[in-house]
């Protein structure tokens, strides 16, 4: 008789409670996990290196001096021949048969190239 008496004490009692709804909180923690994940393994890394590279192009800028061969950032290849007082202008000296000059910004400048051998008057060749 106790099986028939919880039997019907079910059926007066209606339907199990339904499965609660997961929390937004369930979803977020996933997704902000994979975005940490995707930060720590690719963009911190290239955010180094930028720095790096930025670091490494201001210290050639500050050592910039005169009768260095640079290339600027527009394809011109120059020897500097002044740079003005406040730094932030260099004179390039882009022709020396017709002693042609341009302005550039000193943040224009790309890279200081390598000294390129020249023949000197004795018929030796030099290093300028």
């Amino acid at each position: 008789m106790s099986y028939w008496l919880t039997a019907v004490q079910l059926l007066a009692e209606g339907e199990p409670p339904a499965a609660q709804q997961p929390s937004e909180l369930t979803f977020l923690v996933p997704a902000a996990f994979t975005l940490f994940l995707l930060w720590l393994v690719v963009l911190r890394p290239q955010q180094k290196q930028q720095a790096r590279e930025l670091a490494k192009h201001k210290a050639m800028l500050d050592a910039l001096k005169k009768h260095d061969r640079v290339a600027t950032v527009g394809g011109i290849i120059g020897t500097v021949d002044n740079i003005s007082p406040d730094g932030t202008e260099v004179t390039l000296k882009v022709d020396d048969k017709t002693n042609t000059r341009i302005r550039v910004l000193r943040s224009g400048i790309q890279q200081v190239l390598a000294s390129e051998p020249v023949a000197d008057a004795a018929g030796g060749i030099a290093v300028r």
